[in-house]
């Protein structure tokens, strides 16, 4: 890997909840996104905090069987 030259650094929300505001300032600062089961929950914002963030910021989380979706 030293061999490519490239920076490998990646910065990952890890089953990310917050807020469209927090979802703003980090992915001005090139953070990606885990986004799990917690998307199906009725009483999630995550929907709406994750609206409008390009799609390769945004990584599937499984993290079974701690956060099952929720049908």
């Amino acid at each position: 890997m030293k061999r490519l030259n490239y920076d490998f650094t990646l910065h990952v929300f890890h089953c990310f909840t917050g807020t469209t505001e927090e979802a703003a300032q980090a992915i001005e600062r090139g953070f990606m996104f885990g986004i799990g089961g917690v998307l199906t929950y009725k009483s999630a914002h995550l929907p709406e905090a994750i609206e409008g963030l390009p799609a390769e910021a945004l990584m599937l989380e499984t993290d079974a069987p701690w956060l099952p979706p929720q049908p």
